[in-house]
């Protein structure tokens, strides 16, 4: 198939508003020997591009103009050409073919431009073939959640309330995509020796504070990562129980791709 030289994206020039979300011409990007190249029929708002917008989130080496993005459904236009990759007991197990239809998690302004463009290339690891009999908008509202985790708890008192529910010791684990706002609440929630994921930095990035307020519980503080046999499990586990019907995303809105579309979602 024929690959046009440029292609739509929505993106950023710049930190500051809402108002600065704007659409772009980009090239089409061209994979790596170990990257898939994926024409895109969707994408979740994950994270927010408010993150991007007033620079919370933002890669230090980031270049403007670049497309956000993590997630994104799509079907394959270009197999990865490298031996190893085509040789790894994984790849073949995903069984990924041209035309395939897939989810990707492929990083925010890869290369200049993220999910939110016509195309884009991702490592082979972090993509995931879509089984048949599951609709579109199912797919990529259960591939955002199954990344994104449990929603954080952000109400007022809900330390207390979590102590409780965990016999007044606190709770084993909390996997926090939120940051600032409830980087006090967790430390009040944690159990001794317990472990705080941190997925991501919603309301910004946590605080300066002194090493010995973790130190005071021996709290494990990790990010979130999946080595690529345990990603394709959870992934196909996801799907197995959207498929049967055991977990049921619910799509509040979509939106069209355009930086009018990309601007309403942020602004719900």
């Amino acid at each position: 198939m024929a690959l046009p030289a440029t292609m739509s994206a929505v993106g950023l020039s710049k930190t500051g508003s809402l108002d600065d979300i704007e659409e772009f011409k980009f090239p089409v990007p061209s994979p790596s020997p170990t990257q898939i190249l994926i024409k895109a029929s969707g994408s979740s708002q994950r994270p927010r591009i408010s993150q991007f917008v007033d620079g919370t989130d933002l890669p230090r080496d980031l270049p403007f103009p670049f497309a956000p993005g993590v997630d994104c459904l799509g079907t394959i236009v270009a197999l990865p050409t490298d031996e190893g990759a085509l040789s790894d007991g994984e790849y073949r197990v995903r069984g990924f073919a041209v035309g395939g239809k897939v989810v990707s998690a492929s990083g925010a302004g890869i290369g200049g431009a993220g999910t939110f463009a016509e195309y884009l290339v991702a490592e082979w690891s972090d993509v995931f073939p879509v089984p048949d009999g599951i609709s579109d908008r199912t797919v990529i509202a259960s591939f955002a959640a199954e990344r994104r985790g449990p929603r954080p708890h952000r109400r007022a008192h809900g330390g207390g309330r979590r102590r409780a529910r965990a016999s007044g010791r606190g709770v084993h684990a909390i996997f926090d995509g939120v940051g600032r706002d409830t980087f006090e609440t967790d430390l009040a929630c944690i159990r001794v020796k317990g472990t705080i994921v941190w997925l991501g930095f919603a309301s910004g990035l946590v605080e300066p504070f002194a090493p010995h307020i973790t130190g005071l519980k021996a709290v494990n503080a990790v990010a979130y990562s999946l080595d690529k046999k345990a990603g394709g499990e959870y992934v196909a586990e996801v799907f197995r129980l959207v498929a049967s019907g055991a977990y049921k995303p619910v799509v509040y809105e979509e939106y069209p791709f355009s930086a009018v579309g990309v601007r309403e979602t942020e602004r719900l």
